[in-house]
């Protein structure tokens, strides 16, 4: 045992000496380098595309897409084409048709019309990693269909300020089907004017129909355009035009005149031409129109025109406006005027009776029948506008009295108001109905005569009141009182009335009351309703 021990104790002492010996093992150990872990592999996405769309065409679909910023190992971008439910960027159901880095792509790669065809977009940078999908489902090629496409006005002229339809008709150019539910879009230009205006756009109809209203200034041109769909090709219409006549107006102060007295009339163009020129043009009865003067429009388009006339006899006249660079011509409606020289009295029957009452009955005056007889109911229509004219109140158609007619002065309104009204001159003896402040009728009356009378032994002065009343009652009959005889009386205050009667003289005569003929009550009884306002002044 002892010398076991001896011979484990020799053996390392001998090891220590050796390494003590060595001089390369003398030295401390020289540390040692650890390598660096391996780096993490690149797993970040890219970003996706945006603004993805699919636009389908004939057996085809055009891609397009935008970037966002992109990172720097960003290699491409890759568009598949898959009819499966589930995308994904390594599936088997996406058939790879586009890699590259641009940002459109043009798929015409075996499509069927009217398939459909689904796509997903993704880029991929260096290191393998996809971005997320962008998709655009549900895109289905297919043939835009060509169309034929027709347009039309429904008036080939018309006057100023009227309107016309345009109509369009759009049909299938393959089997001339409608084509329901597209936008028609019209247009409109004015001759001369190179540039064409919107005038609206409208779906067509189940028939293929579009149409709407439009009101042309001045000749015009019309189409119509259809603006491609994925379905349909664009089209164009044909022309459709529109002529268009000013609107021309002729006011002739009288259709009756004396011999050497002017025929006078105004009226006015619109649009306004200023500085053109109208006609006055007359016809005899077995005549041609011949031109017998002329006036330049104003600036506003108004003009006036005189013609002396110093043959007897039954005349048209009428105002022509040659057509223009932008308009055509327009003609006035003829009026037909009596020339007589004939003094018209109470009694005469003729063709210048008939133009005396339509000339009355044009300014308003109560002249019943207008049938060529010069009777009761004429006389007491020719009596108030001598009356309004300031003339002798003869009741014939004398020279001063012709000469009014053919300028005459209009009977108006002093008190304009809302529904029916009477006003009664009592200066000038005549009654002007109303409606609206517009003048309906004018009346020949009689007012109280200022004279004293006695009724029931009291001494009374035959005035009539003065101011603003109303109807308060009326009576449709014959009242019989103490002064006299009351026809449909309407009663305004009182006793007073507005009353028919046999008995209606050129001045003042009755004892208050408002006396107008019984005819003349006749027809205007049932306008005089319980309210109406009836102003009575001097």
């Amino acid at each position: 045992m002892a010398r076991g021990r001896r011979s484990l104790f020799t053996g390392a002492v001998m090891g220590v000496a050796v390494l003590l010996a060595s001089p390369a093992l003398a030295a401390a150990p020289a540390p040692q380098k650890v390598a660096a872990p391996a780096p993490a592999p690149d797993t970040k996405a890219p970003p996706a595309v945006v603004k993805l769309t699919a636009r389908p065409g004939d057996a085809r679909v055009t891609l397009t897409w935008a970037y966002p910023a992109m990172p720097s190992d960003w290699t491409e971008t890759i568009v598949r084409r898959y009819s499966g439910a589930t995308i994904t960027a390594t599936g088997p159901e996406g058939l790879t048709i586009h890699a590259g880095r641009g940002t459109s792509f043009v798929d015409a790669a075996g499509l069927t019309n009217g398939t459909p065809v689904n796509y997903a977009i993704f880029t991929r940078d260096a290191a393998g990693n996809y971005s997320a999908a962008v998709t655009a489902v549900g895109v289905v090629p297919i043939i835009a269909v060509g169309t034929s496409l027709t347009a039309s006005s429904s008036k080939a002229r018309l006057s100023y300020g009227q309107a016309t339809g345009l109509h369009a008709l759009l049909l299938r150019a393959d089997d001339g089907r409608p084509i329901i539910g597209e936008n028609v879009t019209f247009y409109a230009r004015a001759d001369g004017n190179p540039k064409w205006g919107l005038v609206g756009t409208v779906k067509t109809a189940a028939d293929g129909t579009a149409s709407i209203r439009f009101t042309p200034r001045a000749n015009s041109d019309f189409l119509a355009k259809f603006d491609a769909t994925p379905a349909y090709t664009r089209s164009q219409s044909n022309l459709s035009s529109t002529d268009v006549s000013p609107a021309l107006t002729a006011k002739f102060a009288s259709v009756y005149v004396g011999t050497d007295e002017p025929v006078f009339l105004i009226g006015a163009v619109q649009p306004p031409h200023p500085g053109d020129t109208v006609y006055l043009q007359r016809k005899a009865a077995t005549g041609d129109w011949k031109s017998v003067a002329s006036a330049k429009l104003a600036a506003n388009g108004t003009y006036r025109l005189t013609v002396l006339q110093a043959t007897a006899g039954e005349y048209d006249f009428r105002v022509h406006k040659p057509a223009d660079s932008d308009h055509l011509s327009a003609t006035s409606a003829p009026t037909h005027i009596t020339v007589s020289p004939r003094t018209l009295r109470q009694g005469m029957k003729g063709r210048d009776v008939l133009a005396l009452q339509q000339q009355l009955a044009r300014l308003k005056y109560d002249v019943g029948a207008q049938n060529g007889v010069f009777g009761y109911d004429t006389l007491h229509a020719l009596v108030p506008f001598q009356k309004v004219n300031g003339l002798k109140r003869t009741g014939i158609v004398d020279d001063a009295t012709r000469a009014k007619l053919a300028r005459p002065a209009q009977a108006l309104l002093r008190e304009k108001q809302s529904g029916n009204q009477i006003e009664i001159d009592l200066t000038k003896q005549v009654l002007i109905a109303g409606t609206d402040g517009v003048v309906t009728r004018v009346l020949d009356i009689s007012s109280g005569g200022g004279y004293t009378y006695i009724d029931e032994g009291k001494p009374y002065k035959a005035t009539t009141p003065e101011g603003h009343f109303r109807i308060q009652r009326k009576i449709n009959g014959v009242r019989v009182s103490r002064l006299g005889e009351l026809y449909r009386p309407a009663y305004f205050v009182g006793g007073y009335a507005i009353h028919g009667s046999p008995s209606v003289p050129i001045y003042p005569a009755s004892h208050g009351c408002i006396r107008v003929t019984n005819p003349s009550q006749d027809r205007q009884y049932d306008l005089l309703t319980i309210g109406t306002s009836v102003y009575l002044f001097r």
